[in-house]
């Protein structure tokens, strides 16, 4: 079964000059209606001068043998989906040094999407903290949403009477991370090492 989705993917890093045409095989694996430098000589000329960019389609709007092969060879990535049928739009990337891609849902603009539902329960909270102080973290107890609770758990958790704010601020952080995703760098341009 197929489900091609528009992609646009950038690709930036050191690319020996051997690795080139088995770069172009993923590429023509992976990606239909193929956009982009697809010749070794196009892509030598990028050198130094920009990232490797390609727009098309891929099945259900991934790349998996290309950015396989990226990440093997530590060239960083970034990619694009759009939205189709009951797919969301969606970006991902890597860099070298991560241990797995990073992925987020995102609007037509590529810009993150957060779902209503994974952050009022902390709005409510911190509104009523504003509101009532830490006299309000009792009341979140109970919280049906396991972050907030968690949230209170460690607000709660006091020595001689006083709230650790400090460590409410760490979890507070850690939440944060876990829900607003982190903006990617942009690629870096492609350099192509004629010596391997």
């Amino acid at each position: 079964m197929s489900e091609p989705i528009g992609i646009c993917i950038e690709i930036g890093g050191t690319l020996p000059v051997s690795l080139i045409e088995a770069f172009l095989e993923e590429v023509y694996t992976d990606i239909d209606n193929l956009n982009g430098p697809d010749s070794k000589e196009e892509i030598i000329e990028l050198s130094n001068t920009d990232c490797i960019r390609y727009d098309g389609t891929a099945n259900y709007g991934l790349c998996n043998e290309l950015t396989k092969f990226c990440q093997e060879h530590n060239l960083q990535w970034i990619q694009h989906s759009e939205a189709s049928g009951e797919y969301n739009a969606d970006t991902a990337y890597w860099k070298p040094g991560m241990k797995e891609p990073e992925s987020f849902r995102t609007d037509a603009e590529n810009n993150a999407v957060l779902r209503a539902d994974e952050i009022r329960p902390l709005v409510y909270l911190l509104r009523d903290l504003i509101i009532e102080g830490e006299a309000t973290l009792p009341k979140y107890i109970n919280e049906k949403d396991e972050r907030v609770k968690e949230l209170v758990v460690a607000g709660l958790k006091a020595k001689n009477g006083i709230t650790h704010a400090s460590r409410f601020v760490r979890k507070l952080d850690m939440l944060i991370g876990d829900l607003i995703p982190i903006d990617p760098e942009d690629v870096p341009n492609i350099i192509i090492d004629l010596g391997k």
